[in-house]
């Protein structure tokens, strides 16, 4: 099964892009159902991947301290929805986080989390995020293809979220193999179909 990608061949506008189907996450990593009901959206047009969250459910879990587009470490630890890149037959992957403040993250690893490379220097990432209640959030990243820095003919892919507070509850799109959660599974992660 290939991970699901809208593709254009021409520039694709944000505000299209909320109007599509989301795929969303049923259970959570111990197929249990839970308050929340995160979903996403992967696209790419010549320029940029675009990566589209939304999230309902529960009371957010939000770090008042990070601020809309900046890079900001450990957004982990709050609501979180996140994006992974692999490449087929290597171990190098690419992590993209994106908080319900627009806070950001991005860091390229080698095997399970040797981080390599930190995109805290790049601009022309951009985070969006709003809190439509309090119990719901949606955001975007829009990601320059440049940015993604693996082979982009092998990509695979996939899409996890962190929630909660007291409790917390973790979703990966992807089946991973690990009895605790573990994303950085990255020779699980699915095959993005590019032509």
């Amino acid at each position: 099964m290939n991970f699901p990608i809208l593709k254009s061949e021409s520039s694709l506008t944000l505000n299209a892009l909320w109007k599509e189907k989301f795929h969303q996450i049923e259970t959570d990593w111990f197929q249990n159902s839970t308050p929340y009901k995160p979903s996403f959206l992967l696209a790419s047009d010549p320029e940029n991947f675009y990566f589209l969250a939304e999230v309902s459910g529960d009371q957010i879990n939000l770090n008042p301290e990070t601020k809309a587009g900046t890079f900001t470490e450990d957004l982990w630890k709050f609501d979180v929805a996140e994006i992974f890149f692999g490449e087929k037959g290597s171990d190098l992957y690419q992590e993209f986080n994106l908080a319900p403040t627009g806070a950001w993250f991005s860091f390229l690893f080698r095997g399970e989390r040797e981080r390599l490379k930190s995109l805290e220097s790049v601009s022309e990432i951009s985070a969006y995020a709003e809190c439509l209640s309090n119990t719901k959030w949606r955001g975007s990243l829009s990601i320059p293809r440049e940015h993604v820095m693996l082979n982009h003919n092998n990509l695979t892919a996939n899409v996890t979220f962190n929630l909660g507070d007291e409790v917390r509850y973790y979703y990966s799109f992807a089946q991973l193999n690990s009895e605790k959660p573990n994303f950085h599974l990255y020779q699980e992660f699915m095959q993005i179909h590019q032509e």
